[in-house]
């Protein structure tokens, strides 16, 4: 099933063609824990490399990057949301850790009060969890001094909120921050009591869809190596060097970051206690529908590039989370095409042996024709 549908996203009509962008100015809008820091250092190689005047990557709510016009590039990464909130607790947890010292549990004196190590860190994260999706939570609780794990990719998205906090929420001064002893925060990691609805755990979808739209480029943070390799196609007009299958080099085409980030969180996002998965998605249920709906759009966009260049780009079997995100139907269609393309290949090949076989029948039978032929001629005369 997962080759079919892998398969099946090559298996549809032809995508119509992505118009070029040619930036001038690249504005990547940084979700936390998205691979946003990896893509800034890329970023900046890129622009450097083909002369792009300048780049803004910042964790900020959309609406405060938001620059419109011809030559602008938005850019985002969004991640299944599961592996987006376990990756939010490991850096909660280890954060302020020095060397191996935060790896045995000890307790770290800067980690934020009453945050929950846990005996592992499946065990802390369900405690954690369990803090934000017991039904009691309220802005008034705070959030432990760290994200607020309610829909973050999609609130920051819609979230108009500009400004720094303290863990405790109240409002840390741009002199304030520049300290590195305080642990200021941005605005959009939380989430407020008297939070409009557009900054509210669960913002409207439509709002986050259209939001979405305004982007020129959307990568997946578990398909990194293949987002970079279509943001470069979309801004600079072609394919880098060993971007295509089977010639996939490690690296290529983002300013040589040598592997796929945050594999880790995400493999072990993948091994949760069924219950603490269950309130995950009670956490997540709008950014759920941002992620499938960016995966749509992903593969539709792959699909066109690799129409365009002739080249494939996804060289292995979508990875379970990015084949899951697909609506029901989808899937379904996606592993009928991939079958259906199967049995179009093997039917091709029965048609083309079938089809020597008969020349083959043809020319013999013709040439034993011709000699019967022959013979009954000579007798008659």
């Amino acid at each position: 099933a997962a080759l079919a549908a892998t398969v099946a996203v090559r298996a549809g009509a032809s995508p119509a063609a992505l118009p070029p962008i040619e930036p001038e100015h690249i504005v990547h809008v940084h979700i936390p824990k998205t691979a946003g820091t990896s893509v800034r250092i890329a970023l900046d190689s890129l622009a450097e490399k083909h002369h792009v005047a300048r780049v803004t990557s910042e964790e900020s709510c959309f609406h405060n990057l938001y620059t419109p016009g011809a030559h602008v590039a938005h850019m985002t990464f969004l991640r299944s949301p599961r592996a987006h909130v376990f990756s939010q607790y490991l850096h909660c947890k280890y954060k302020h850790c020095s060397g191996k010292r935060c790896r045995t549990n000890e307790t770290e004196p800067r980690r934020p009060q009453g945050f929950p190590a846990g005996t592992s860190d499946t065990d802390g994260f369900g405690e954690w969890v369990r803090f934000f999706a017991d039904g009691s939570w309220t802005p008034d609780k705070g959030d432990i001094g760290c994200y607020n794990p309610y829909n973050m990719q999609a609130r920051r998205l819609t979230c108009t909120r500009d400004g720094f906090v303290f863990p405790n929420l109240t409002a840390c001064s741009a002199a304030e921050r520049r300290d590195p002893r305080n642990a200021c925060t941005d605005m959009a990691n939380h989430v407020f009591a008297d939070a409009p609805e557009l900054e509210a755990r669960e913002p409207p979808l439509a709002v986050v869809t259209d939001a979405l739209a305004k982007h020129e480029l959307v990568g997946l943070t578990e398909l990194y190596l293949e987002s970079m390799c279509m943001f470069q196609y979309r801004m600079f007009g072609r394919l880098p060097e060993g971007c295509a299958c089977p010639e996939r080099v490690e690296g290529a085409g983002h300013g040589g970051h040598n592997k796929s980030p945050h594999g880790g969180a995400s493999r072990r996002a993948g091994s949760l206690p069924p219950d603490v998965a269950r309130l995950v998605d009670v956490l997540t249920r709008v950014d759920a529908q941002l992620y499938a709906a960016a995966v749509s759009r992903f593969l539709r966009e792959l699909r066109a590039i690799e129409a365009e260049t002739g080249q494939p780009l996804l060289c292995g079997p979508l990875p379970a989370v990015v084949r899951n995100a697909l609506p029901a139907r989808s899937a379904l269609y996606a592993a009928m095409g991939g079958l259906v393309l199967v049995a179009l290949l093997c039917l091709s090949k029965a048609v083309a042996v079938c089809c020597r076989r008969m020349h083959q029948y043809s020319s013999v039978g013709g040439a034993a024709s011709a000699a019967d032929a022959s013979t009954e001629a000579g007798d008659d005369f």
